[in-house]
């Protein structure tokens, strides 16, 4: 199952809430609400998503939580040093030398650690489809789609099967929303990396709360971005870093099922929506026009294709 990670206020979901929780993914699908510039253009025309780095997040703490090394070891750090470049077969004097310099620099230990845990990592979100209007919401549009400029793409569930659906090592991460009353979790990563070395990435997570690094890092937020209800597909690079701020991955054109055109788009934006919706390998999708209702605070539809 691809997800194992959505909580509660209080605790972790059941086992059961889990079940029905991908069950509403798979039965509703995906949104991704996006500015339509050339970037999502030439992406939609060749059936890409767009990952993007952790620094255009508009949340500071998004993707920012602390690394732990207040309490760490000059031992400890030597193990990390160790695994982490065991292909690199570094012997014990240059090994106790990086240990020494990191435990004198935590600074200088955290930044390279943080470089590490982004760097080789690019990211696409989206909201899950909770209602049937979900994908009217005002305030998605306005802050994710350029003011009601842009546009929705709609899914199906199947795509939260990421690494069965694209290129490379890509996986679905959902969002767990913490209580911003209370404090961030604490995660050790150095003692988390030796421990999933040690003991393999099972047991390195029961001993971590449950977490692997991607979840702490990657996967909490405060509960004040609970209503976003997102899905975070997260593209690994394991051998070198992206020395791209974004990267562009292949999507079946058969899950994208609507696009949704903001009520604020201009007619060239509808134009070019419709012509590549037009391609034979989006025949089957629709093309809906949301427009402003002159009665009440929401958005009606017009379906254009």
């Amino acid at each position: 199952m691809p997800f194992r990670c959505f909580v509660t206020l209080k605790q972790k979901m059941t086992e059961r809430e889990l079940d029905l929780r991908e069950q509403e993914v798979l039965e509703k699908g995906l949104l991704q609400f996006r500015t339509f510039d050339d970037h999502v253009r030439n992406a939609l025309i060749n059936n890409e998503l767009i990952f993007g780095a952790a620094k255009n997040f508009n949340d500071p703490f998004d993707c920012n939580l602390p690394i732990d090394l207040d309490n760490v070891s000059i031992d400890l750090i030597k193990d990390y040093i160790e695994i982490e470049n065991i292909k690199y077969a570094l012997s014990e004097v240059e090994i106790n030398k990086r240990a020494k310099d990191y435990f004198d620099n935590k600074a200088k230990f955290e930044k390279e650690i943080r470089n590490v845990i982004n760097n080789y990592r690019r990211f696409s979100c989206f909201q899950i489809v909770t209602t049937n209007k979900t994908h009217k919401d005002i305030f998605f549009w306005a802050n994710y789609a350029d003011k009601h400029k842009g546009i929705c793409l709609k899914f199906n569930g199947k795509i939260i099967d990421a690494k069965n659906h694209f290129e490379g090592i890509v996986r679905s991460l959902p969002i767990e929303y913490i209580n911003c009353l209370k404090k961030i979790p604490e995660f050790n990563y150095l003692k988390y990396r030796i421990e999933k070395f040690k003991l393999g990435y099972d047991r390195a997570k029961e001993l971590n709360g449950n977490r692997g690094a991607s979840e702490y890092f990657f996967g909490i937020k405060s509960t004040k971005w609970k209503y976003e209800n997102e899905v975070r597909f997260v593209s690994e690079s394991l051998s070198m870093p992206f020395l791209e701020p974004y990267v562009k991955l292949k999507f079946n054109p058969s899950m994208l099922e609507k696009v949704y055109i903001g009520c604020n788009a201009s007619l060239s934006t509808v134009n070019e929506v419709f012509k590549i919706m037009h391609l034979p390998k989006f025949s089957h999708v629709e093309v809906i026009k949301l427009v402003r209702d002159n009665k009440r605070f929401k958005l009606l539809e017009e379906k254009l294709k």
